[in-house]
């Protein structure tokens, strides 16, 4: 039990609440597109209020899971656009084969309101799991 408690903790960071879009502090540079929240760049999976290194399973998480990203001026995902978002998980032909060459992203996809062709491309040639990929509105 100690142990399965202590992974959880590795897994968990801390998130922070952001004021304006993309104001994150410079210990949790990552923003979270339609959240609010910032996560730092070792844990770039938001969920609920907590930033994961991994995905979390539905078990840990039962929150929308948003990939947050590094942006000067503004999310990668705009409000009332459809956003892909991935994590490779270390699976070398998701870092190949994305839209942004990256281990975890997200693209603003417009109003593609189910990202069709990249996800069923990530089905076809990614090893899912371990990567992930979504297709979720930005309110």
């Amino acid at each position: 039990m100690r142990n399965a408690c202590l992974a959880l903790a590795l897994a968990l960071a801390g998130c922070e609440q952001m004021g304006a879009e993309n104001d994150c502090p410079s210990d949790t540079p990552l923003a979270c597109a339609g959240t609010g929240f910032c996560c730092p760049s070792t844990a770039p999976i938001l969920c609920g209020s907590s930033c994961w290194n991994g995905v979390p399973t539905q078990a840990n998480c039962n929150a929308q899971i948003t990939v947050c990203n590094a942006a000067t001026d503004a999310s990668p995902c705009e409000s009332g656009s459809y956003c892909y978002e991935w994590v490779c998980s270390g699976d070398s032909e998701c870092v190949a084969t994305n839209p942004n060459g990256t281990n975890y992203g997200a693209n603003d996809e417009g109003n593609d309101a189910s990202c069709a062709g990249l996800l069923m491309f990530g089905q076809q040639f990614w090893n899912i799991p371990p990567a992930w990929q979504a297709c979720v509105l930005i309110p």
